[in-house]
């Protein structure tokens, strides 16, 4: 019986351990994600910036 609850004390753990290592994974890639997403915006941003100069008046998005 103490063998038992042992090994599975010991399932319990690396189910805990495995699991914080996907949230941790999970959390990297949304970061990644949103990091790209930031730099996309900004890299349009410029290019409206580069369109507006070169045509003063009308300028399209």
């Amino acid at each position: 019986m103490n063998k038992y609850n042992r090994r599975k004390q010991s399932q319990k753990l690396l189910i805990k351990t495995q699991f914080k290592y996907m949230s941790q994974i999970e959390l990297s890639q949304n970061r990644t994600k949103v990091l790209v997403k930031k730099f996309q915006i900004r890299i349009r941003i410029i290019k409206i910036r580069k369109y507006k100069n070169r045509w003063n008046e009308n300028w399209i998005i």
